[in-house]
């Protein structure tokens, strides 16, 4: 395990780690920028079911984006700090990306889910402060309380689910547009409620919308 508590920059290229201590110790006290992503990708593999990033190590975001590949079966957990900087987030891989913002509120520059699950745990800002694209995947909360993402718009490309078992509603409450793009599109709700108040549109492209899974989706 590695014990260093400077901080850690990827600025290209993939780091690999199979353990939490992989990007160093526990920080002392919190550090928005422990692990500054600037056109890199941390991966996430070869480990234990659960890898849970150090106390206190904060992510920042660059301007040239952020990569975050989790592979099949496992969950990079990310405890109780928001993911801050001014690029955008990109989550690759079959796995789980679980963040748990603690009291304030993510700051980077859009979110992509191309792949596996993205878990939040903060409702402002729980998705990012910017556009949401979907590529595929799974969106959920943390646990069993209720988040709102503020995302001022959502781009679909690809089929997705919303919640899972034990998970908790999920509301796209502040009208954030929603298009749909690419082809007919459906929207898995699992036993979650999922709440849309935006305009779902598709460009006037004549695109299907299709509801799937147990769950309700309120379209409000």
């Amino acid at each position: 395990n590695n014990t260093f508590t400077g901080n850690l920059n990827i600025n290209q290229g993939v780091l690999s780690i199979s353990a939490g201590a992989g990007v160093g110790g526990a920080r002392g006290s919190a550090t928005t920028n422990a692990i500054t992503i600037n056109g890199g990708t941390l991966q996430a593999t070869n480990g234990a079911a659960t890898i849970t990033l150090p106390n206190n190590a904060g992510i920042t975001v660059g301007a040239s984006g952020a990569t975050i590949d989790v592979a099949s079966g496992i969950t990079l957990d990310y405890p109780a700090q928001p993911i801050s900087g001014t690029g955008a987030l990109v989550k690759n891989g079959a796995g789980t990306f679980e963040t748990d913002e603690g009291t304030a509120s993510s700051t980077y520059n859009g979110l992509t889910l191309n792949a596996g699950a993205l878990a939040f745990n903060k409702s402002s800002g729980g998705l990012g402060a910017g556009s949401l694209t979907i590529n595929g995947g799974l969106i959920r909360t943390t646990g069993a309380s209720a988040r709102s993402p503020n995302n001022p718009s959502i781009l679909v490309n690809a089929d997705f689910t919303l919640g899972s078992p034990t998970t908790a509603a999920i509301s796209f409450a502040n009208g954030g547009a929603w298009t749909l793009a690419n082809g007919n599109r459906t929207f898995t709700v699992d036993t979650i409620t999922a709440t849309i108040t935006g305009v779902i549109g598709d460009g006037g492209s004549g695109y299907q919308m299709i509801k799937a899974g147990s769950g309700t989706l309120a379209l409000n």
